[in-house]
């Protein structure tokens, strides 16, 4: 109740005292709703407007001691408009660690940065997630951009499984064309064959774990001569780091092949040669004519089984020189025969 006076009336200074109270209470409430207006009403201008800068596209891991071509991280982020810039590399506490661009002008449009991985400090960053920071001068706004990018310097360990067959013939006839290697990887990675000093990345990433690649005895788009080679096998992480190479694993390359390269035998006598050779061959044996015409052909068989091969002369076979031919598939080998008289 308001105030009264002696004879029981209300006091007319209380009752102005009151009212003035309450109108102050209303206005500072229309104050306070106003200023809550007011800031949403930013709030909302800014939410509708749109980012400074958008589509960022950033190289997700890489590896700055890989010498490699993830060895550096392309960070392209998309600016609406043209700016001054102050650019730098956070990690997630939001610690600065790589100041990239200092108030330097950017154009509309895309732009890229660069980073080394490495500190203002030149020292080698930890493995870990960092972030793009953008300090834009003329819009008074600094962007964080939320996409992360990782530094991993780690390499995955390979271990070989098996390897076969060893011995191959690349020629095409659907016979002993590939070695398989069969190897298991700590992680997700690419597999490098290197064969003597030629390096061969066949194909695509494979998964962690258990994993298999074959050589097709193939360098260079040829196929691999005749003779022995040594295949190492690495794996080549995300972030182009390389695994220790396993053991190295010996592989021949065959096609048909005459063991000798001269040969001699009596007359009437019987000749022995030996063929390598992953499935059964032809041979004859020709004496070659005088003045590039066709040569004699003696003897002439048709799929023979690899190995040692010994034949009887026919007394046809007069002495002199003479060319044993071994062939398979379009692959053909030949050694000189010296047909002596009978002693």
């Amino acid at each position: 109740m308001d105030p009264e006076q002696p004879d029981g009336s209300p006091r007319r200074g209380g009752w102005l005292r009151a009212r003035a109270q309450g109108g102050a209470v209303a206005l500072v409430a229309l104050l306070v709703l106003g200023g809550t207006s007011a800031a949403f009403a930013v709030t909302q201008s800014l939410k509708l407007k749109p980012p400074p800068v958008t589509a960022p596209r950033f190289d997700r891991v890489f590896s700055p001691v890989c010498e490699c071509e993830q060895a550096t991280a392309r960070l392209t982020v998309r600016f609406r408009q043209a700016d001054r810039v102050r650019a730098s590399i956070v990690d997630l506490s939001d610690r600065e660690v790589r100041v990239l661009l200092e108030d330097r002008p950017v154009r509309r449009g895309d732009v890229d940065f660069v980073w080394d991985g490495r500190s203002d400090r030149g020292a080698l960053a930890p493995d870990g997630r960092y972030r793009l920071r953008l300090e834009l001068t003329r819009q008074d706004r600094t962007i964080l951009i939320p996409t992360t990018f990782r530094i991993d310097t780690v390499p995955p360990v390979a271990r070989l499984l098996g390897a076969d067959p060893t011995e191959l013939s690349p020629d095409r006839d659907g016979v002993n064309e590939r070695v398989r290697i069969r190897y298991r990887a700590t992680e997700r990675g690419t597999p490098v064959l290197r064969i003597g000093s030629a390096a061969i990345e066949p194909g695509k990433r494979r998964p962690r774990g258990r994993s298999t690649v074959a050589w097709n005895g193939w360098i260079d788009g040829e196929a691999a001569p005749t003779g022995d080679y040594q295949l190492s096998l690495r794996v080549r992480d995300d972030a182009g780091n390389l695994s220790r190479p396993i053991p190295s694993i010996d592989v021949r390359v065959d096609y048909v092949e005459l063991q000798e390269s001269r040969l001699s035998a009596e007359r009437s006598g019987e000749l022995t040669f030996h063929v390598r050779s992953d499935r059964p061959f032809d041979w004859q044996l020709i004496r070659p004519a005088a003045s590039g015409r066709p040569g004699q052909t003696f003897i002439y068989e048709i799929r023979q089984a690899p190995g040692e091969v010994t034949v009887q002369l026919p007394q046809a076979a007069r002495p002199g020189t003479y060319l044993l031919r071994v062939s398979r598939s379009g692959d053909v080998d030949t050694a000189e025969v010296r047909i002596r008289r009978q002693s």
